[in-house]
């Protein structure tokens, strides 16, 4: 999973401060051997080639493209080619890791590496969508950034694994779903059916944190995302077997090779006392449905659960599956960044994995209704896709 570190590595990076846009002119030594003066047709058209003729202006190494082996090779860092020139036999890149000079430097087809500009990528003058009411929650975790350089989660396949996702199908805030072919796959693991977009409305309001769209009104965190809806948590009781529900969600999710799985779901206490958890069981690996999930992650599926509300009740401390040691487990903040009294804390004296591991916006969090208006919602349930969002963004 060391992939995962690295991502993990650039959300830290990546929101905790306004970056700077480096822009360098790398020039390079000599031209391409894979083409000839004697040919110019191989990289001019017959007008140009003719042009010259007539002009008797004589080919010369300005005409040969750049090596596309040297460019090939700066494409392995972390830079986007902005502009290239081969009359000048350059490129210009752009970073926002300042460190790439020395790279770009020690290559010995490079002639010279100039700093030409810095852009300081200020979110609030390049809020290039228009958020509407999420615009603070999208802000808080910086994720206008991603968005303005393109980064919306476009071709990224998003699980939302919850209860229900009442009036979804006919909310005007998931219209570009549907027009789009984003939703990629529905299925309701208690009744074994495609879902009915009437069980419940929590899974609709978790989902348009991610992928609400109507612009000046409410934009989601991964607009561009691919989504499957699944549904695995019974409204009508509180029983283990939903658990088992939830593992049943994982291995449809794996088979199908989902990237990003969000889970805004979490179990303690069950109907039947004789079934409850307890809390000193919960060391990371000990439940199958916290296996299931390590597995899942094991498997290459990045996971994000909701932290729990217990904070403020006897219970205290995360539920399962987000005690598991290898998902991604999400606390709730508000948008002041003041952490929730209700969103559940780590176990330490149990689980010496750290958790949660990051926080979200989950205490009056706009989300947006099943009767298509936008209201105020709580809970780490709505935290923790502002987070999965943010993944996809990156991935």
């Amino acid at each position: 999973m060391t992939k995962w570190f690295c991502i993990l590595l650039t959300i830290l990076i990546y929101s905790g401060f306004s970056q700077t846009e480096y822009h360098y002119l790398v020039k390079f030594k000599n031209k391409s051997s894979n083409y000839s003066l004697s040919n110019p047709e191989e990289y001019l058209s017959r007008k140009s080639v003719k042009r010259r003729s007539d002009y008797q202006v004589e080919m010369d190494s300005s005409d040969i493209p750049i090596n596309s082996n040297y460019i090939n090779a700066i494409q392995q860092h972390a830079i986007t080619i902005q502009s290239r020139s081969k009359w000048h036999n350059c490129i210009v890149v752009s970073t926002i890791f300042e460190s790439v000079y020395d790279s770009l430097n020690a290559y010995n087809f490079v002639s010279g590496v100039e700093l030409i500009g810095e852009v300081v990528l200020n979110k609030k003058n390049n809020n290039k969508l228009d958020y509407g009411t999420n615009e603070a929650q999208i802000e808080a975790v910086h994720l206008n950034f991603g968005h303005n350089l393109g980064y919306t989660g476009k071709g990224v396949e998003i699980a939302i694994i919850d209860a229900g996702f009442s009036g979804l199908s006919t909310n005007a805030f998931f219209d570009s779903l549907f027009i789009n072919n984003q939703i990629k796959s529905t299925y309701n693991f208690i009744t074994n059916k495609t879902i009915n977009y009437s069980a419940h409305e929590h899974g609709a309001n978790v989902a348009s944190v991610l992928g609400a769209n109507i612009s000046s009104n409410y934009v989601g965190a991964a607009p561009g995302s691919l989504y499957h809806l699944l549904v695995s948590e019974d409204v009508n009781q509180e029983n283990k077997i939903e658990e088992f529900h939830l593992i049943e969600a994982l291995e449809y999710c794996d088979s199908a090779g989902i990237d990003l799985i969000n889970i805004s779901l979490g179990y303690s206490n069950f109907d039947d006392e004789r079934f409850s958890h307890r809390k000193q069981e919960l060391t990371g690996d000990s439940t199958l449905l916290a296996k299931a999930c390590n597995l899942a992650w094991r498997n290459g599926a990045f996971i994000v659960t909701s932290a729990g509300n217990k904070g403020a009740d006897s219970w205290g401390v995360v539920t399962v599956p987000a005690n598991s040691d290898s998902v991604f487990t999400v606390g709730a903040v508000d948008i002041n960044e003041q952490y929730a009294g209700f969103s559940s804390k780590g176990n330490p004296s149990v689980n010496s994995t750290l958790k949660p591991n990051v926080v979200g916006v989950g205490k009056y969090t706009y989300v947006v209704k099943k009767d298509g208006t936008v209201g105020i919602a709580s809970g780490t349930s709505y935290s923790s896709p502002q987070i999965t969002g943010l993944v996809s963004c990156l991935m």
